[in-house]
């Protein structure tokens, strides 16, 4: 096709391309022109042999209609302007083109393309992408600035809404309260305001790191770590003591633990150091701010964080309500409610991270989350998580007031166990719903009273994708969800919870967001996550088709869906360059452009292994020179005979005593080790600093390693005696031989004669 990549793009979209005519019906200077693309893919009579172009003039003055001969440049100012070969391509768009059927204007007016008669709002979902987490360097800039710019012009073109981008607390509140820095989150919107997409800004107060998805590690800022350390209950508790950085304690809100500042001033500051930053661009570029409310960014405690193996899918995670802040505020609760006895901290017999409510005796079928105590500590527990909500929601919305942004909350999407009676799960994460109680529409109603949208995450998964031993129901979560937002009068919005480029995925999208949200469609979805896997080829023809999806409104509706994808099919074509430029660039340290070479970078990681490996071999074989004396002392009290996973404690100790005994002397050749044992308080001690004597005498040395051995033997050749006739060149004379002589079977060197002690020893080699 003769047409540039941004007519395409224009073309496809049925939205104007901007140009400039030769001359102006009235004087010299050049005036800017729209040209109505819708013509270029229909034509407006059947059969037309020519084109007819309509330009509408900027400055008004009225329009110009004029015919392009079909083998002849177009006459229109405005296309001949663009490019000279383009009657070319117009014909080719026209010839063999049907009149629009009505089901083609349908589809386009969904599309947001206009029909026939111009460019319209789209009655679909609008979507939004997340960026990668690591968007914005530490020290300020982008990182991958060249890509990030191809990948943003590849989604504007496949119709994509905008961006999400968590605006990092730790990054730019980062060395002391009170100083920001804005430096990459202004280079990444001024990037989005001048490609044309809108941006979903997270208020992210947490740490990035320790949950599902979590690519890399940003902390909270140095000043707030620094406050932990000083005070370590301003961390999340869990029953055994072992604190969550990810989020500051909800239990100290109201307290001025940060600096002389409590953490709701600290978000409000913050909030409002950003409205003051980018006000230029609130209401126009910035659509949205999401508040950040807890772990992940969401509104809930952190019940199963998977940092360290802690939690691992289907647990039913664990209370924290143990940091000093919030026991106090449970003792309060209790002795308001007359029972002083409940305030000293959560249910003792709720399991752990990893258990299965069955395993517990508060989470069972009968168990104690539905007995008055159960009650008690179940209302105190969300009721102070929806206060936390609260606190932050007032100050958010009185920052930006009147700046034409929406607010929103996002809340966790926790669907296993859900069949269950206690929903534990749910519980620990401060949603009190069970079976006989909706935990969900006081948060909605809290939502309400503020005006924020309620973002909600899991909307891709099907019940049947999951597994039946964990009791998930993802589909009804969600439609508890939707018909609680829908009684409190809330806009529902939606995310993915997992990455998911299948078709699978994207149809349960579509059907959940634009039909059976509650019987409305959602205010908006955004896509998990923005990456090299998106802009694969299968993965991002999907994922336009998709697109166009979710902007169409209806899925499946007759021939509607086939014209849908063939729509999806011309614009995954057009934007073929900037997905590629897209998938197929990196940036180094210093932020150049480098292509990728498959072939070299998997060598470059091959011979990386190979010296890592040769490394690791090199430190095995170094011997240490030092003479160590040390004694390994041995418990054999009785706690020694105690069993942990079906064997002893002393079987355990017998097999690490031995791997340390073979390695410190394969480690310490020279050294000397003793064995000590400990029994009934009484220390014996079984042999002094000569035990690897002792060892020998009652076993043979181990055999040397053919790896390690030193090689001690010469490599020896005995000559051989030449036949008669054989011509050779003598080493000796450096000159042609004829027979006799004497070869080296080695390195076939020949001599005249070999001398008598020569000939019993051979030649060294």
């Amino acid at each position: 096709m003769a047409l540039n990549l941004a007519h395409q793009i224009g073309t496809l979209r049925g939205t104007p391309v901007v140009s400039e005519t030769a001359a102006s019906a009235g004087g010299d200077q050049p005036s800017a022109a729209a040209v109505s693309t819708a013509a270029l893919r229909k034509p407006q009579t059947t059969g037309a042999p020519n084109l007819r172009c309509r330009i509408q003039r900027a400055s008004g003055q009225g329009e110009l209609d004029s015919v392009s001969p079909p083998m002849s440049p177009c006459r229109s100012p405005a296309l001949a302007a663009t490019r000279p070969d383009l009657s070319v391509a117009c014909q080719a768009l026209v010839a063999d083109v049907e009149p629009a059927t009505a089901d083609e204007k349908a589809v386009r007016e969904y599309l947001g393309g206009g029909g026939e008669g111009g460019v319209g709002k789209g009655k679909g979902v609008p979507v939004y992408v997340m960026l990668p987490l690591d968007t914005v360097r530490p020290r300020g800039g982008l990182n991958r600035r060249k890509a990030m710019n191809a990948s943003l012009m590849a989604l504007k073109s496949a119709g994509v809404e905008g961006v999400m981008v968590d605006v990092w607390w730790g990054l730019v509140e980062r060395e002391r309260p009170g100083e920001y820095e804005w430096g990459g989150y202004d280079d990444l919107m001024e990037m989005a305001r001048r490609i044309g997409l809108k941006v979903q800004a997270v208020m992210s107060f947490h740490q990035c790191g320790g949950n599902v998805g979590d690519s890399c590690t940003i902390p909270l800022p140095q000043w707030v770590l620094e406050e932990m350390d000083n005070d370590p209950d301003l961390a999340y508790t869990d029953q055994c003591g072992r604190r969550n950085y990810e989020y500051v304690s909800l239990g100290c809100d109201t307290l001025p633990v940060l600096k002389g500042r409590t953490p709701i001033q600290c978000y409000a500051d913050f909030m409002r150091a950003f409205r003051d930053h980018f006000r230029h661009l609130l209401g126009s570029t910035i659509v949205e701010i999401q508040v950040g409310m807890g772990p992940a960014g969401e509104l809930r405690y952190p019940s199963y964080p998977e940092l360290h193996g802690t939690w691992k899918f289907p647990g039913i995670g664990a209370f924290q309500c143990y940091d000093k802040y919030m026991l106090s505020s449970l003792k309060a609760a209790a002795l308001e409610a007359g029972k002083p006895e409940w305030g000293h901290g959560g249910p003792t017999d709720a399991g752990g991270y990893n258990n299965w409510p069955e395993d517990t005796t508060f989470f069972r079928h009968d168990g104690g989350w539905n007995g008055p105590y159960g009650e008690f500590f179940l209302s105190w527990y969300s009721q102070m998580l929806l206060e936390h909500g609260e606190r932050i929601l007032s100050s958010a919305t009185s920052v930006f007031d009147s700046t034409g942004v929406k607010i929103s909350v996002k809340v966790a999407g926790i669907h296993w166990h859900y069949s269950t009676r206690s929903h534990a799960p749910e519980l620990t994460a401060g949603y009190y719903n069970t079976r006989f109680r909706d935990g969900y529409l006081p948060i909605a109603r809290m939502l309400g009273r503020h005006g924020a949208v309620f973002n909600f995450t899991c909307v891709e998964m099907r019940d049947g994708e999951q597994p039946s031993e964990a009791c998930c129901r993802p589909e009804g979560l969600v439609k508890q969800v939707a018909a609680a937002a829908r009684e409190a009068g809330v806009a529902l919005a939606g995310e993915n919870a997992l990455p998911r480029y299948d078709e699978m995925a994207h149809e349960q999208i579509v059907n959940t967001a634009t039909v059976e949200a509650g019987g409305e469609k959602m205010a908006a979805f955004t896509y998990l996550r923005m990456g090299p896997e998106l802009f694969q080829p299968e993965n991002w023809r999907r994922f336009v088709a998709f697109v166009k999806k979710m902007a169409e409104g209806r899925e499946g509706v007759g021939p509607c869906r086939e014209l849908v994808e063939r729509e999806a099919e011309r614009s995954v074509h057009a934007t073929g360059p900037l997905v590629q430029e897209a998938a197929d660039l990196q940036e180094d340290q210093s932020g150049l452009l480098r292509p990728i070479n498959t072939k070299t970078l998997v060598h470059a990681q091959y011979r990386y292994r190979l010296l890592q490996k040769s490394a690791a071999s090199a430190v095995s074989r170094i011997q240490k020179g030092l003479i160590r004396y040390l004694y390994l002392v041995v418990d054999l009290s009785r706690a020694a005979s105690e069993m942990d996973y079906c064997r002893s404690r002393m079987v355990a100790i017998a097999k690490c005593a031995e791997a340390f005994v073979r390695e410190f002397y394969d480690q310490n050749p020279l050294s000397h080790i003793g064995i000590v044992t400990t029994k009934d308080g009484i220390t014996h001690r079984l042999t002094d600093f000569h035990f690897k004597e002792l060892l020998l005498e009652h076993a043979p040395p181990p055999p040397a390693v053919a790896e390690y051995a030193v090689a001690n033997l010469i490599k020896m050749g005995f000559p051989q005696r030449g036949a008669e006739g054989v011509i050779a060149i003598c080493s000796c004379h450096k000159d042609v031989k004829i027979g006799r002589g004497y070869t080296c079977p080695r390195c076939k060197a020949r001599v005249c004669e070999v001398v008598n002690f020569q000939l019993n020893v051979g030649f060294v080699v």
